[in-house]
């Protein structure tokens, strides 16, 4: 067995350089969009209230935002949620909750607007059913603790 080639330093480093450049971009591009994304969630927490605003935090892709928000479902929404959760007389089964979280979500999303998740959809496909089990959490108590706003 042959020893391998020994690693050369000047190539460490410059990998090590293009890298923490790359990441000092992408900090930079997430922190631009992050300031957008924060000033629309607080403008959709004015509009809906504090409490009745969930949001998620999205992995940064170029050009997409870094949350998602859903508010309160009306009843209507978490009612069929329900329903479509554990049909009368059925088992409740994963798709079901996958579909019903989806509906949910989609009934309830706030931010961002229709094309942007539908672009965000395609890099993060599962962030619909997240969004859909927030919305889900708003409509719901919290076990006791301090109340909090």
């Amino acid at each position: 067995m042959t020893d391998p080639a020994p690693i050369n330093e000047t190539d460490l480093e410059r990998l090590g350089r293009e890298r923490d450049e790359k990441r000092a971009k992408a900090k930079a591009a997430w922190e631009a969009q992050r300031v957008l994304d924060l000033r629309a969630l607080g403008d959709l927490e004015d509009e809906h209230g504090l409490s009745s605003v969930g949001f998620l935090n999205v992995p940064h892709t170029p050009g997409l935002p870094t949350l998602i928000a859903c508010k309160v479902p009306e009843p209507k929404y978490f009612k069929r949620y329900k329903e479509r959760v554990r049909p009368k007389g059925a088992k409740a089964e994963i798709g079901n909750i996958s579909d019903a979280l989806d509906e949910l979500g989609a009934a309830c999303r706030i931010y961002p607007d229709d094309d942007t998740f539908k672009a965000l959809l395609d890099a993060r496909p599962g962030v619909l059913t997240q969004l859909g089990s927030k919305a889900a959490e708003l409509a719901s108590a919290h076990e006791a603790d301090d109340a909090k706003p």
